[in-house]
């Protein structure tokens, strides 16, 4: 969220009446979540928060609804904070008549999308032709481990430029059917949602953001979670499928294991809960938790320096952050830690048996045929390995462009109220 400080001055009195947008409201745990879905932008407020919506709404000027309150509560609210934090939200429509917000947010990704499109597809039929689909897939692969993807099924072509041109080709070709899976299940929930560059860590990724979701009771909200990481499962099960069972040319085989490789490490990558993957966004739901990530980061961070002070490495003073957490939250926080620790030490595995080989390869390929293009006086052979850095250079800066525009004022932090608490879900 940027910061607005024109937003945060006084632009209303006592007496003015506050006109809010139509809001989504409804109770989840011992806090209500409001926030309007169009526009993305949702808070977690406690029971006073939730009244001081409900008294506006009915046209209560500030000062009504700071004597409803202390007539309720039986202590002064301050009542300007959530105005001034609403207003940021863009949740305010009107101030005393004068508009600060239309209705209209825009910026969904095919809005003409809807529900009637997209419902099929998470029907209990076509949910249990993708189950049938996967379990074939699994028995096969028990039966024949020999199919199970391995790293070197990436490199199906000497060629290293041939090999990372057609493997990103794919690549991008299954991340748009992952995101595509999440927007239609979003929309066949009514939820807007919108796809867009990202960057989480040192990656690139696409994103849909689904903040909309908060807008429905959970148990609605792991469709559009696992209609991601499904789409990936339904590809790569049907690769391995045709592979095992169906006579195929090599080069075609060798084309479909490499796919079912991509979507593989796809798959893997969604379990990395230490960034906002679709299960950490799965993780935050079953633990009943809104800040889960930095309230974990942070407990994390406070055993490793008990431990180092224990083993008298360090001697640094830092307080237990379960101390200011939410009662029920403390118990999910941990587990959580765990998951997170646990994740890194997959997402590690993972890099040291599947990425960093590929890459070293490609790397050793290039150079290699650089080497040989050039005391061979062979232009196409040359042109071949250094065709594979351009491309790796792409992507890089397609990363630092990506990130500077998402984080314009990186150095600028918003002032958080303890009061309110944004709440974002890309997936």
């Amino acid at each position: 969220m940027e910061n607005k400080p024109e937003l945060r001055q006084q632009v209303f009195g006592a007496d003015s009446k506050i006109e809010l947008h139509i809001l989504s409201v409804f109770p989840e745990d011992d806090q209500y979540i409001v926030g309007r879905p169009e526009s993305g932008e949702f808070v977690a407020v406690p029971e006073v928060g939730q009244r001081i919506i409900s008294l506006l709404q009915q046209g209560h000027s500030i000062s009504e609804t700071s004597s409803c309150l202390f007539e309720e509560y039986g202590q002064e609210v301050d009542i300007n904070e959530f105005i001034s934090t609403f207003i940021e939200l863009g949740f305010v429509k009107r101030i005393d008549g004068k508009l600060l917000s239309s209705d209209n947010e825009g910026g969904a990704t095919l809005p003409w999308l809807k529900e009637q499109h997209t419902g099929w597809l998470f029907s209990r039929p076509s949910k249990t032709l993708l189950f049938a689909l996967i379990a074939v897939a699994a028995f096969s692969i028990i039966r024949r481990p020999e199919y199970f993807p391995k790293y070197s099924d990436y490199f199906w072509s000497t060629s290293p430029t041939f090999v990372i041109v057609i493997n990103t080709f794919m690549y991008f070709c299954t991340l748009i059917l992952h995101e595509f899976a999440h927007l239609a299940s979003a929309r066949a929930l009514n939820i807007p949602a919108k796809i867009s560059l990202s960057t989480r860590l040192h990656n690139l990724v696409v994103q849909t953001d689904v903040s909309g979701l908060w807008s429905v009771p959970r148990n609605q909200r792991y469709q559009v979670y696992f209609a991601g990481i499904f789409s990936d499962l339904a590809i790569m099960s049907t690769a391995i499928i045709v592979v095992i069972y169906v006579p195929i040319a090599p080069i075609a085989s060798n084309f479909l294991r490499a796919l079912a490789l991509i979507c593989f490490l796809k798959i893997i990558g969604q379990f990395h809960v230490y960034m906002r993957t679709d299960m950490y966004l799965v993780c935050l739901d079953v633990l009943r938790c809104y800040n889960m990530f930095d309230d974990s980061l942070k407990y994390v961070k406070y055993m490793l320096l008990k431990l180092s002070n224990s083993l008298g490495i360090t001697k640094i003073e830092y307080g237990n952050p379960l101390l200011s957490v939410r009662p029920h939250e403390k118990g999910r926080i941990q587990i959580y830690s765990i998951i997170m620790v646990i994740g890194s030490i997959v997402a590690l595995w993972i890099a040291l048996f599947y990425e960093f080989p590929i890459t070293i390869n490609l790397i050793v390929r290039s150079f290699r045929g650089m080497i040989d293009g050039l005391g061979g006086k062979n232009f196409v052979l040359f042109a071949d390995g250094a065709a594979t850095f351009v491309i790796e250079a792409s992507f890089k800066i397609m990363f630092v462009v990506t990130f500077i525009q998402r984080h314009p004022n990186w150095f600028a932090f918003d002032r958080i109220l303890n009061k309110v608490k944004t709440i974002s879900r890309p997936v």
